[in-house]
């Protein structure tokens, strides 16, 4: 697997390496996952961006970049937006929503998942981060569902949060196991 960084697609001189970078990880069959940052806001990099996404296997975008690269707020539109883009078989778009939870898309649409509740927040930096990394590595490297993926990583994220602040946080620890190991 191959991580790309959106604020890397910012050097001037990206588009060289990345187009024989493309062509070498999808030769060898090597799955790229790419997280947008920064390049999802800037309107030149869109044709670049949409290469990118055409042979990658997982996409993250948080809620402002969705929104930027979409042009569109609406989750709907966002993921009639990404949907085609969406070429390899089995290929994810991750949008965290902060405490909206996420959404999926898929070439055949989106999946919205809530956020667990957490009753007081201060700061969610990196959760985002958790999110992702939780999924694709239950997505790609042990193939579990987009659902058991995404319910782990939101779990996982929101863990995140709770241990970065040892300030009592009202958060039901054994219901949100409940919730994790209902029946399904």
């Amino acid at each position: 697997m191959v991580y790309l960084n959106g604020y890397s697609l910012l050097s001037r001189h990206s588009d060289i390496w990345l187009a024989v970078m493309l062509d070498r990880l999808s030769s060898l069959g090597i799955p790229l996952v790419v997280d947008v940052a920064g390049a999802a806001c800037h309107r030149e990099l869109r044709p670049l961006l949409y290469q990118i996404m055409l042979k990658s296997c997982l996409v993250k975008m948080n809620r402002r970049e969705a929104t930027c690269f979409t042009q569109t707020s609406e989750i709907e539109d966002q993921s009639k937006a990404i949907s085609p883009l969406l070429k390899k078989e089995g290929a994810v778009c991750l949008i965290s929503r902060d405490a909206d939870g996420c959404i999926a898309v898929r070439r055949d649409g989106f999946v919205r998942f809530p956020a667990l509740e957490i009753s007081s927040l201060r700061n969610a930096d990196g959760a985002g981060d958790v999110l992702f990394c939780t999924f694709a590595w239950n997505y790609l490297m042990r193939g579990l569902s987009i659902e058991d993926c995404t319910e782990v990583a939101i779990a996982r994220a929101t863990n995140w949060v709770l241990q970065d602040y040892v300030a009592p946080i009202d958060f039901d620890a054994a219901a949100a196991l409940r919730w994790l190991t209902r029946p399904r």
